[in-house]
């Protein structure tokens, strides 16, 4: 949410982050050393971390799939009254 919050404040100044490569931002940026800097390099790119993190994203979603379908399965055995009435 941050990062299109983000987006859409630039893009209302006509600035347009780059999605991949290097591009000049062209403003004056104070940074948090509290130092001015004139037109900034951005960088962007896809780098190991961001594919490690879908990779985590991956295994995270494919767990809860599982554990999701082990559950209904485990439910669909109990029937009737005796599965209103089990203490799980």
């Amino acid at each position: 949410m941050y990062h299109y919050t983000e987006t859409v404040f630039l893009g209302s100044y006509g600035i347009v982050l780059p999605s991949s490569g290097t591009n000049r931002l062209p403003s004056l940026v104070v940074g948090l050393d509290l130092n001015n800097y004139v037109n900034p390099l951005v960088s962007a790119g896809f780098n190991f971390p961001f594919y490690l993190g879908f990779f985590g994203l991956g295994l995270v979603g494919a767990s809860e799939i599982l554990r999701g379908l082990r559950r209904r399965r485990k439910l669909a055995a109990q029937k009737g009254l005796s599965a209103i009435f089990t203490p799980e």
